[in-house]
């Protein structure tokens, strides 16, 4: 079931309302065929159903008003118009409108409740920020466009060092609150095309599409600098080891990109934590890796 309705999500929202109506007129005209010995009025829900769920309440209650305008239409036709003055055409009006209506008011409800849970799924519960399978379902988008329109993209993989310090030393809360202040710097600095993600524990992950080497460097000492200043302020006794890679090609996965950017953070660990190193994949001539000092300045 979830794999039809994401298909349905891929079509444009005006492809989807013409063909509801095309399938309206098409049971309508079922409907005239068969004759009111053989009622097909249930078919009518598929298309409002649809309607429903890629529009909302509005759409589904047009298309609502144009079923049943057909459908008396098609009851005229058939009774002849002295059929108004019979008392069961309004009730079966409404017993009919009464049926579509609550469908559609249902079918409204399940799509509110299903983009919650969807959005719940997808998002780290304690920071709001994306969750790993976010992390993993955008990569895997971003790693299929890149491969049908060549463009670079920078993955970030950001460690607080000496985390558990604060947890044992000042609690839980304040351990809490200084990973929602990580996330939250890295959603005001990052732009609404990239995405930031708590991949679990104190880890992090920023997917930066469309961004190439000297812009990623840019954004890197920026961010670093604003990291360690925040935590200064906030007395939290924490440093970030970040390894950060700009693919200039797609690497094979999201497992393949984590793997490139993981082995560079532990390097930065490796060497006294407190610190980003950069690097270019494929490796051009004159790339290396570029890494940064605890304030942010680059190495020498």
């Amino acid at each position: 079931m979830d794999g039809l309705l994401d298909r349905l999500e891929r079509f444009p929202r005006g492809a989807v309302f013409a063909f509801s109506t095309f399938l309206v007129v098409a049971v309508a005209a079922l409907d005239w065929v068969t004759g009111e010995e053989i009622s097909v009025s249930f078919f009518y829900m598929i298309p409002i159903l649809l309607v429903t769920w890629k529009g909302g309440l509005l759409p589904g209650f047009l298309l609502n008003g144009l079923c049943a305008s057909l459908r008396l239409v098609l009851v005229v036709v058939w009774q002849g118009p002295n059929y108004f003055q019979k008392p069961e055409l309004y009730w079966n009006l409404v017993v009919e409108g009464t049926f579509f209506v609550t469908l559609t008011f249902i079918a409204a409800a399940l799509r509110t409740l299903h983009d919650r849970q969807s959005f719940l799924a997808r998002t780290d519960p304690l920071t709001g920020v994306a969750n790993r399978r976010a992390f993993y379902e955008r990569a895997d988008l971003e790693l299929s466009r890149s491969r049908r329109v060549p463009e670079a993209m920078t993955v970030a993989y950001v460690d607080v060092d000496d985390f558990k310090r604060v947890n044992d030393e000042l609690g839980h809360e304040a351990g809490d609150d200084l990973l929602r202040s990580v996330a939250a710097t890295f959603a005001r600095r990052i732009r609404s095309t990239d995405l930031v993600a708590r991949l679990g524990g104190d880890e992090f992950a920023l997917l930066l599409s469309a961004t190439g080497a000297t812009a990623a460097r840019t954004l890197l000492a920026e961010l670093y600098s604003t990291l360690v200043t925040e935590m200064a302020r906030q007395s939290w006794p924490v440093t970030f080891s970040i390894g950060a890679v700009t693919f200039l090609r797609p690497p094979v996965s999201p497992d393949d990109m984590l793997r490139h950017v993981d082995e560079l953070m532990y390097r930065v660990k490796r060497e006294g934590k407190a610190g980003v190193k950069h690097d270019v994949f494929p490796e051009m001539p004159d790339s290396g890796v570029l890494a940064f000092r605890h304030d942010g300045a680059p190495q020498a």
